[in-house]
Parts: C-alpha cells; structure tokens; sequence
C-alpha cells in the first residue's frame, strides 16, 4: 500500500494597493473697499471786514460760522463778514475726525496808538453747511488731536465743507490797525483732519488766515452852513441860470441871477484825530433846497477841499455820494489842516415853481449834504 504524499503549496499573493488621497482646496476671498485719498483745501481764510472803533474800545468781536458778525459795545460795521471755509475730499462714511487750535495771536502791520496784538480765541468749527450758525455757536476747538467733530463722512459737497467761526479781542485796538494771525510769528490757525476706520488713518493739516480792519470814528466838533446870500434875478429863470460858490466863499453868476459875490461856504471842523492821520471824506452829490409851502431849486456838482487848499468853485474834488468813491483824502494836522470846506452849484435848470422868497435844506421836503470821513 502506497502513501501518496501531497505537499500543499501555500501561495501568497500580493496585492499592490493604490491609495488616491483627494484634497480640497479652500479659497478665502477678501472684500476690497475703494479709499479715496484724503485732502483738505482752503476756500476762504476768515474775514471780520471793517470795524469803526470807538477809541479806547473794550470787549469782542465774533463772527459766527454763517458769517455774521456781532460787535462789542461802541464798535459798529458790517452786519457779515467771510467765515472760514475749508472742503474735504474723503471716503463717503467713513469716520472723520476734525480737531484745532484752541487760541492764536493777531498782529497789527499799521495804525496808530492801542495794542499791537490781539488775542483770538476760541475758535468755532462745524461740518456740513446745515451746521452752520452765529457767533458764538459751534463746536469750540479744543487742540489739535482733540475731536472737535467726530462723525461718519457724508456725501456731497455741502456735507464735506468745514466752516470756522471766531472770537476776537478789541479792547483798544490800533486806530487804522490791520490785524492777521498770518502777521504773527506763529502763524495761522491750523485744522487737523483724519479719516479712520476700514484702512490705515490717514490725516491732513491745512492753515486759514484771520484778519479784521479797523477804524476809529472821526468826532465833528463844528460845522458851518452854506448860504448863497440874497440872489437877485429877472424875468422867468431856466436852465442859463446859476450861482457858483467856491470853497472860498467867492460866488460867480450865469443867466440873470446876480447877487453880492460873496457868501459862505460849508464847512465842517473835525477833532479826536491823532495828527498825520490820513482822513478820506465821503459827501452827497446833490441837495435840494424848498421854499415853505412848496418851490425847490437843487445845488448839484457839489465839491470838498481842506482848509489850507481852498478856491474858486471849479477847483475842488468832486464829491460822489456817500457811498460812492471818496471825494478827497487829507492828511490831519490839529489847527492847522482840521477842517474842509464846501461849494457847489445853485442849478437854475432844477427850478420847480416860481422862485421867490426864501429857500433852505432844512424846510420840509428839503434834502441836506451828507458828509462822512473815515480813517482808511
């Protein structure tokens, strides 16, 4: 008996396993935002215009963001001025901070007597048109870096315009003083804005000037009124008539008025001015004299000249209305040179009515010569 022997063969097989690994990709998308770059630029510095001043005046001028202006007591001018105007250029809501100097000097470049610097202070600030208001009204500039306006920008122009009110010392200014921050060594008044918030801050300085003007008011301590005398005619008078009078007095005649020669001109005698002081004198071109109950004849081509300068009728400055250009400039002298002196021309050509009998400025319906002078 055979044993068949089988030997079992023991197969191993082996198997290559491929391992396919996905990997996902993962993009993060950052939003961009579009910045617009910051800039401030000035559109008008601050203007308190042209002040008469009472002398030895105390207290403050403001001028609001608006423009308007208030006076201290005995000071007088124009009911507005300029306020200060700065315009952004900026990213629409994105914060914006304005900040500003607290208190600046302003130094006068001419003028007589009173002090040479003023103090300006505070400064008032506001953003938007809309927020505009009077003096004293605002957000008071506290210093640069300190927020005087801290808000989200808006858009449109009116939104992104700064305005700047201030307050003026003038307790005994200069008579004649110029004043400006840009006088002083330390310079204008500079406005600090910055844009934060979504980007890097971005911050601008920009400076306005300030300047005001002022004038001390011109007492008249006399006057004299002007009297043709008795002026004789024939006839009917028109237009061929007239009577002249000098700055001198002397009175020449046209058509048939005839009379004396001789009268008296206007003539107004001034005080409270420092000698050498620069006077420009502003008068009416024409007046109208009225007969009680009704006529009128006007003088016209009315004329000024100082007392050291006075002449025949011809030969003064002719006057252009008060608020017309100044008919002459005088240099003051106490005694000698403190007065100016009035012609002008009786105007047959105006006649209403039947001359005859008395006639003045002063009668009802009458119309006066109106004088101002003013140190420049």
């Amino acid at each position: 008996m055979f044993w068949l022997g089988i030997a079992e063969r023991c197969i191993i097989m082996r198997f290559k396993i491929s391992l396919f690994i996905v990997f996902s990709l993962i993009v993060f998308f950052v939003p961009k935002a579009a910045f617009a770059q910051l800039s401030v630029s000035v559109t008008n510095d601050i203007d308190l215009g042209t002040s008469d001043s009472p002398g030895i005046g105390t207290g403050t001028n403001r001028i609001g963001t608006n423009g308007t202006i208030s006076y201290a007591s005995g000071y007088s001018g124009p009911a507005s001025g300029t306020a200060g105007r700065l315009q952004i250029t900026g990213t629409v809501g994105r914060r914006t901070i304005i900040s500003c100097e607290v208190s600046k000097t302003m130094t006068n470049s001419t003028g007589t007597n009173g002090q040479t610097d003023r103090t300006a202070s505070p400064f008032y600030v506001v953003l938007g048109t809309g927020s505009a208001g009077g003096p004293g009204t605002g957000n008071a500039c506290n210093g640069l870096g300190v927020a005087s306006v801290d808000t989200n920008l808006a858009a449109g122009a009116a939104n992104q315009t700064i305005l700047i009110g201030m307050d003026m010392t003038v307790t005994d200014v200069k008579n004649g003083g110029i004043y400006k921050l840009s006088n002083n060594a330390a310079g204008k008044l500079t406005v600090r804005v910055r844009q934060q918030g979504g980007g890097a801050p971005i911050e601008v300085n920009v400076t306005v000037d300030a300047s005001a003007v002022f004038h001390k008011d011109v007492s008249i301590s006399s006057s004299t009124n002007m009297d043709f005398g008795v002026v004789e005619f024939s006839g009917t008078p028109g237009a061929s008539e007239r009577a002249d009078i000098g700055t001198n007095g002397a009175i020449s005649y046209a058509g048939t008025f005839t009379g004396s020669a001789s009268g008296t001109p206007g003539s107004v005698t001034l005080s409270g001015v420092n000698n050498g002081t620069t006077l420009n004198v502003y008068c009416s071109q024409t007046a109208t004299l009225k007969k009680a109950g009704g006529n009128s004849i006007n003088i016209t081509g009315i004329e000024v000249k100082p007392e050291n300068a006075r002449g025949a009728y011809g030969t003064g400055s002719a006057c252009n209305g008060i608020s017309g250009a100044s008919a002459m400039t005088m240099t003051y002298t106490s005694g000698s040179n403190d007065q100016f002196y009035i012609g002008a021309r009786l105007n047959g050509s105006t006649i209403s009515g039947t001359l005859g009998g008395s006639y003045s400025t002063a009668n009802a319906g009458g119309s006066q010569i109106a004088v101002t002078v003013v140190i420049p």
